[in-house]
């Protein structure tokens, strides 16, 4: 048995990632603590945020750093994780056909984001996609992975629902101490 520094200092190292070795029990705690939590945080500073384009703080970050190789592209299907209201794939509207949003929260649902029609779909607690392989031209993660505790299954099954050599645009606007929050860690 591993201790709990020992864990830690492979979490710190990059050796391992903390909740990869999560059970179905532990997956299931995470998921209730995350469901809805962005949702209330969101919603506590405006109200209105769930049924309007509220001014997302973080665009001009996904622009940088997540949107910027994807100009000039069409793409059929992008599948998001946990994107609300769509307020941060917002952008891209004009360059996708469709987009299938992987959103726990169900007050941020939508059937269309920025003019372009939407699908959203309960995630499942162990990660799996319910999607066939293959479906989709683009799939984003901006600041959503810090929020997964099984994020590798979950990366691969992005990587499963992408046709070949697509692009997969992961970005993190969080810090190491931002991404132990609310949970207790190794």
């Amino acid at each position: 048995m591993i201790s709990e520094i020992d864990a830690t200092d492979e979490c710190l190292t990059g050796q391992r990632l903390y909740g990869d070795d999560f059970g179905t029990a532990e997956i299931a705690n995470w998921y209730k603590d995350e469901e809805n939590a962005y949702f209330e945080q969101a919603t506590a500073k405006n109200p209105e945020s769930p049924n309007s384009d509220y001014p997302y703080e973080y665009a001009a970050f996904n622009r940088l750093h997540g949107g910027r190789s994807l100009a000039k592209r069409r793409f059929g299907t992008c599948v998001v994780l946990g994107c609300a209201n769509g307020q941060d794939v917002k952008p891209l509207a004009g360059q996708v056909d469709k987009f299938v949003a992987l959103e726990p929260a169900e007050k941020w649902w939508r059937t269309e984001i920025g003019g372009t029609p939407a699908e959203y779909l309960k995630p499942a607690i162990t990660g799996d996609i319910p999607l066939p392989d293959g479906c989709a031209e683009l799939a984003i993660a901006f600041g959503v992975l810090h929020h997964i505790p099984n994020v590798s299954h979950v990366v691969g099954e992005l990587a499963r629902v992408l046709k070949p050599a697509p692009p997969l645009s992961c970005v993190s606007r969080s810090s190491l101490w931002e991404i132990g929050a609310g949970h207790a860690r190794a």
